[in-house]
């Protein structure tokens, strides 16, 4: 599982995923990786600073469900997956929610430099998977997925940021106002994003005035703790 989800555990929200679930397809995981927003959002005592805050958090989950089919369908979704060592990952340390202006430019073009050496690498070098057969070749008869091409089409089409909001609970806000907002021909006011807030759950109302009422307790536990011995020592709250 990715390493961001799991470390919610750390921080007492109750995780959206078994841990002896196995997925079929992408679907059904990128939902419970949803799930688990959902669940920082409800548990996080700092998850949200203000009314409008928790509401506009609220409407992106919203809208990242409705475009899930979006980002999600197609002939990929039922595979090839492949197997990646979260923990060992290079890109667990990179801000990508702050890649905007002349940064992106910048991560753009290592990004395309990147998918161009990987889509030799892939021409060179078919991997099968069941029947079908990806490469960047051409083979009459088969079903053909370059992994190179994929990614470069990625970054174009926002699948990129969206999968990456996905996995990182954080970053979901700035990456969707940033990144996926723009893709479409006019962002909505944000009075109609307070009105789509209404429904990510019954009782939206409530949740907002016992959220801002969690978050007053959150800073007076943090004052408590750095008032008292605790500060700057190791605490373990059992």
């Amino acid at each position: 599982m990715f390493c961001h989800h799991k470390q919610l555990e750390n921080w007492a929200i109750p995780a959206g995923i078994p841990r002896n679930t196995t997925y079929k397809c992408a679907a059904s995981l990128c939902l419970d990786l949803l799930t688990e927003h959902d669940n920082r959002l409800r548990h996080q005592g700092n998850a949200a600073y203000s009314s409008e805050d928790t509401c506009f958090q609220a409407a992106h989950l919203v809208l990242m469900r409705t475009l899930l089919q979006k980002f999600t369908g197609g002939s990929l979704r039922d595979g090839p997956f492949a197997m990646q060592l979260t923990d060992m990952h290079a890109s667990s340390s990179l801000h990508v929610d702050q890649i905007e202006g002349p940064a992106y430019e910048r991560f753009k073009l290592c990004y395309e430099k990147f998918t161009n050496i990987f889509k030799q690498e892939d021409m060179e070098t078919p991997l099968c998977h069941n029947p079908t057969l990806y490469s960047g070749a051409t083979t009459v008869g088969r079903t053909i997925y370059s992994p190179a091409t994929t990614i470069n089409i990625a970054l174009e089409d926002g699948r990129y940021w969206y999968f990456s909001a996905l996995i990182l609970p954080k970053a979901l806000y700035n990456l969707f106002e940033v990144h996926i907002l723009p893709i479409y021909d006019q962002p909505p006011p944000e009075a109609v994003v307070l009105a789509i807030s209404a429904f990510w759950t019954p009782g939206m109302s409530s949740f907002v005035d016992s959220k801002m009422k969690e978050f007053v307790e959150y800073l007076q536990e943090v004052r408590d703790i750095f008032n008292s011995k605790k500060s700057g020592r190791p605490y373990y709250d059992v």
